[in-house]
């Protein structure tokens, strides 16, 4: 076992002064390409995604909603402008994902934080296994797709940005169900 978790970069070991085997370094930080690795070689269904999107992300707002601070909510509602700024231009700058990596963040909770990386990381796998592609795309369902994205983000950042934890995470229930919704479509589209 110890071996397997050397190979894959989570520990280096050294013989011991007794002779065994000693942990002398972990590298937590690569357990998450790990996951990733083995989440992407299993080919996760929208479903899934949308599921676990759902739990995470409603729970993420409510917290973030209850920690915010007066400079993090400028920084939020700078974000979500930098998205809708995207949707006004030519320019793909990936904001609606920044929108997620920063929630993440103000969670303030580092395990929260990784986990909603990771699953950013299969969505955009995910949506490149369906050829979705929703930042690119011109068609009217991509559209719908992307400004449902930044209408329902900032409805969740003012919610944030109040301080209302419940209504912050009752709308990212509503979001996630849209977007899910939206994407079912495009992936109807795509085939």
């Amino acid at each position: 076992a110890l071996q397997t978790l050397v190979v894959y970069g989570q520990i280096e070991k050294r013989r011991g002064a007794k002779g065994g085997s000693v942990v002398i370094n972990e590298n937590p930080s690569s357990g998450i390409e790990l996951v990733f690795e083995d989440l992407k070689s299993s080919r996760c269904t929208l479903q899934e995604l949308h599921e676990t999107r759902k739990i995470i992300e409603s729970r993420l707002v409510e917290i973030v909603a209850q920690r915010i601070t007066e400079k993090e909510i400028q920084e939020l509602k700078e974000t979500i402008q930098r998205h809708e700024n995207q949707m006004n231009s030519d320019k793909i700058t990936g904001a609606g994902w920044q929108f997620y990596s920063l929630l993440g963040k103000l969670s303030k909770n580092k395990i929260l934080a990784k986990i909603e990386d990771l699953l950013l990381r299969i969505l955009i796998d995910v949506e490149d296994s369906f050829n979705l592609d929703v930042l690119q795309g011109q068609g009217e369902e991509h559209r719908q797709y992307k400004l449902a994205a930044v209408e329902g983000q900032r409805k969740i950042a003012e919610l944030i940005a109040a301080k209302q934890p419940e209504k912050a995470k009752q709308q990212m229930l509503i979001f996630r169900d849209r977007m899910h919704q939206l994407l079912l479509k495009l992936e109807e589209s795509a085939k």
